[in-house]
């Protein structure tokens, strides 16, 4: 829909009354390298990797990375025949998919995708039903195919008691044990390889509740735990008003911390990959889930997943790894839509990585802004941003969360600088972002006014 030329008067010249209260870019904090970002590449279902049009839909989202088989079908998977082992605890809910729904997903089409997008790949290996040969037999194909080798995890979720492989391993030292024989040979055979575990302690029972301390026992020098960060939309997202982003930080960071990171890897190296993340949006109550789940479609949601890729880069220095959940497949999750309908749509989590990705593009380092009004704090559920760089340019991400325009003093970065703007009614339903208004121009001042539910790309 055609933007109004009045809504946009303020973008262009960046004007403010003198009763206008100016958001002041207070610091930025210390410089970090930018993480791989990229998605968990679970397509088991809907549309092959062969597919022009999906490869055309992926390629602009830019991900630097992916995750391949994706998360627990990783430990039931064949990456021989592209789909899964033939074995009687195979889960009902892989075992019952319907041919006609199946797609390959093989080394071959892996290659297929890699050479489209040129992302890293984050290999999960079998550990579970599967052999240490098997899978370094399926690590030096993938080199054969042209596909680096420099990213491997192993197993998913197998601290989590009802997932049907945690039964195998029990508690983080049996886990450990079996990972540290499978890194010191999958090391002997590629040196360079970083590989990462599973981790996260949990309060399910006592096999699990020090599921860090036990796995980092096994293998002290590991060089990474694995970190899946789902917020549940039962918690944080209410049917009239939406999502609260309020909770929304309270509950990652209290999460982070329970599950023991930072107290668990202490002063050593290890590194954190958050190899899953995204709300939470099928454990829901029945009566309200369909509706409840309708705002994953919204454009209140692309920001939910902006704010979330933002706080889960900032919530420790360790974190080198964000992967989105999920690439492709159904709606509720995927960037792309190609399950059960396939329309290639760019939904509004799709949306958001691609803002995400696309400004990361090139850049290095990254410095999150923090931001004051009228000498208060401004809390980052209500606006944030980002300053990334390199050693010739830089771009400024800010978003404003909140139901208010927001005149933010750019002075420290102003030399008639690039922007692009997008904004949409938060409850508005989104997609390919048709229905997102959106602007680019340069700016006029030092000063630019951001709608609600806007997000901003200023070049630097």
């Amino acid at each position: 829909m055609p933007a109004k030329k009045s809504f946009y008067k303020n973008y262009v010249e960046a004007s403010t009354s003198s009763d206008d209260t100016v958001i002041a870019i207070k610091s930025l904090v210390s410089a970090q390298t930018i993480p791989l970002y990229g998605f968990n590449a679970n397509n088991i279902r809907g549309v092959s990797w062969t597919d022009s049009l999906l490869m055309a839909r992926i390629k602009k989202l830019k991900p630097q990375i992916l995750r391949y088989p994706g998360g627990n079908v990783a430990n039931w998977w064949n990456w021989k025949t592209g789909w899964f082992v033939n074995h009687k605890n195979l889960p009902q809910k892989f075992g019952s998919i319907k041919d006609a729904n199946r797609v390959k997903m093989d080394l071959s089409e892996l290659q297929s995708l890699v050479n489209v997008t040129g992302s890293d790949v984050l290999f999960v290996l079998n550990v579970l039903t599967a052999t240490l040969e098997d899978q370094i037999n399926m690590l030096h194909k993938a080199e054969e195919l042209g596909i680096p080798v420099k990213w491997v995890e192993l197993g998913n979720e197998l601290n989590l008691i009802n997932n049907p492989g945690h039964i195998a391993f029990r508690t983080g030292g049996n886990y450990g044990e079996k990972c540290s024989k499978w890194i010191l040979k999958i090391k002997e055979e590629f040196p360079d390889v970083k590989i990462a575990v599973v981790g996260g302690n949990r309060k399910d029972n006592n096999h699990v509740k020090t599921w860090n301390r036990d796995v980092l026992g096994a293998i002290p020098d590991v060089d990474a735990l694995v970190w899946h960060s789902y917020l549940a939309a039962k918690h944080t997202v209410e049917l009239k008003k939406g999502i609260n982003f309020e909770l929304l930080d309270r509950k990652l960071k209290g999460i982070f911390h329970a599950e023991g990171f930072k107290k668990d890897i202490g002063n050593k190296d290890t590194e954190v990959w958050v190899t899953e993340y995204n709300l939470q949006w099928t454990i829901l109550k029945d009566e309200n889930k369909k509706q409840i789940q309708k705002i994953s479609q919204t454009w209140q949601n692309a920001l939910a997943v902006l704010f979330i890729t933002s706080e889960i880069t900032e919530v420790s220095p360790r974190v080198k790894m964000v992967l989105n959940h999920n690439l492709t497949s159904f709606p509720i999750f995927a960037a792309i839509e190609t399950f059960p309908n396939t329309t290639y749509n760019l939904l509004p989590n799709g949306e958001a990585m691609q803002i995400w990705l696309n400004t990361i593009q090139q850049m290095t380092l990254m410095q999150k802004l923090n931001f004051e009004e009228n000498e208060c704090k401004i809390e980052d559920y209500e606006v944030f941003g980002w300053k990334f760089s390199n050693d010739e340019q830089g771009r400024i991400l800010i978003v404003n969360i909140t139901d208010q325009n927001k005149t933010i003093d750019l002075n420290s970065f102003y030399n008639d600088n690039p922007f692009k703007v997008y904004y949409s009614n938060e409850q508005k339903t989104t997609v390919n972002f048709e229905d997102v208004q959106i602007k680019e121009g340069k700016l006029k001042s030092e000063t630019m006014v951001l709608p609600p539910h806007a997000v901003a790309i200023i070049e630097i």
